[in-house]
């Protein structure tokens, strides 16, 4: 599902698949990280899981702290 083509409510939302590619990892590791709890928070509606921009964000952030 490409942005273009979710809805307003979830137009803050990554998919499962989106944030795998902008990332550059399989959505297995998505999976992987969410069941070791060390991935961005995720938010599941049905089967579907979606991960919200500022929580992507706010991982990415505490990723770079801990290296750094």
């Amino acid at each position: 599902m490409n942005q273009e083509s979710k809805s307003a409510l979830l137009a803050e939302y990554y998919t499962r698949q989106e944030l795998a590619e902008e990332l550059g990892i399989t959505q297995r590791s998505l999976e992987r990280w969410a069941w070791l709890r060390k991935g961005p928070a995720q938010t599941r509606i049905g089967q579907r899981v979606y991960y919200h921009r500022s929580a992507v964000e706010k991982w990415l952030s505490e990723q770079t702290e801990a290296a750094a």
